[in-house]
């Protein structure tokens, strides 16, 4: 490994601008946000960014995230596990919102099974697991 980013009160491994910057053989655990984060400033761009052969897990936020600003980037051969999709759906304190509310359980399992071709494609190697978040869970 490269380097090995652990237990971090933010991001894993971060960069904030620049170009041609690659993170190789890299792993990042347990960190309180993102295990790997690329685009950060709003008016920093990124160009010719990799990220691979990296391993990303039990982070509190996502495994890699990529901001909107990144170009001409490669992500290859990078492996993630404790993949999760949270799903906070909310419904009015009312009959309809009762029963709205419990057809939830059956289309967040209809997404993961049948309608959502990323999470199946991802699972490939890594299992990812759809819940249904408690209310005021983060």
């Amino acid at each position: 490994m490269d380097c090995i980013a652990f237990n971090c009160g933010g991001f894993g491994i971060s960069c904030s601008g620049g170009e041609n910057i690659t993170f190789r053989g890299c792993e990042s655990y347990g960190n309180v946000w993102h295990g790997f984060h690329v685009g950060l400033g709003k008016t920093t761009g990124y160009a010719r960014c990799a990220i691979e052969n990296c391993y990303a897990h039990h982070n509190d936020w996502v495994g890699i995230y990529i901001g909107w600003n990144v170009t001409e980037s490669v992500f290859l051969g990078n492996h993630l596990s404790e993949v999760e999709v949270p799903f906070r759906i909310s419904f009015p304190d009312t009959e309809s919102g009762a029963a709205a509310a419990a057809l939830v359980p059956r289309l967040v399992s209809l997404s993961h099974e049948k309608l959502c071709t990323v999470s199946r494609t991802v699972m490939l190697p890594t299992p990812v697991r759809t819940v249904i978040a408690d209310e005021g869970q983060e």
